[in-house]
């Protein structure tokens, strides 16, 4: 079967349909169970192999907590930011390193630290909002960009298994690959800025303390 533009929108449709919305998040605080519940049932469908497997348990809270990517519970109870931050951190972690993702939270998880702070430039619904935004453009940015990237591959291929049985399939395989080295790209770019402008930041911060 060919790979055409539809099919990879039916493949963003999909992906995009089970994404843990704001306005699905609830305002009242949550048990440690409901929230895992909430976010397995919305976030299992993206775990490749076993599927027997959890996007997120408790124990994995309690990492997260006792590492700093997370403020602590109320009483054993947790909030919508802590579920925003959870999902957050469960999308990134398939890109970024914990200690990546901890030094990008710090700025937000002082705000939130702090009770005063009753404004902020950017909510933490906002920012939420934005990253689901982003990923929605991006997914259909590139099944709009297919055609081009798919002359890319066919370049590679058109000597000398221009008509060989298997083109179908080197043909798919490519593009795999020329998927992943955008995606690569994109999170050694991301990397690049982590060190350049937050993990400077931060020893920057500690020498004036």
């Amino acid at each position: 079967m060919e790979i055409t533009k539809a099919i990879l929108e039916k493949f963003a449709i999909k992906l995009l349909a089970n994404e843990l919305k704001v306005e699905e998040i609830p305002s009242i605080k949550q048990y440690a169970d409901q929230v895992t519940e909430l976010l397995n049932s919305k976030l299992h469908h993206r775990r490749k192999g076993d599927e027997t497997s959890i996007a997120i348990s408790k124990s994995m809270i309690n990492n997260y907590t006792k590492n700093g990517l997370l403020n602590p519970s109320d009483k054993k109870k947790y909030d919508k930011n802590h579920i925003i931050l959870l999902s957050l951190i469960f999308h990134l972690k398939q890109v970024l390193s914990l200690d990546d993702i901890k030094t990008i939270f710090n700025p937000i998880l002082k705000n939130l630290e702090v009770s005063e702070v009753k404004e902020s430039v950017i909510s933490l619904d906002d920012i939420y909002k934005a990253f689901l935004e982003f990923q929605k453009e991006e997914l259909f940015d590139a099944c709009n960009d297919f055609e081009d990237r798919f002359k890319r591959v066919c370049q590679k291929i058109n000597n000398p298994f221009e008509n060989h049985e298997s083109k179908d399939m080197i043909e798919k395989f490519l593009t795999v690959l020329l998927l992943v080295a955008e995606a690569t790209a994109a999170k050694q770019l991301a990397e690049e800025m982590i060190d350049t402008y937050f993990k400077k930041a931060d020893v920057k911060t500690e020498m004036k303390t």
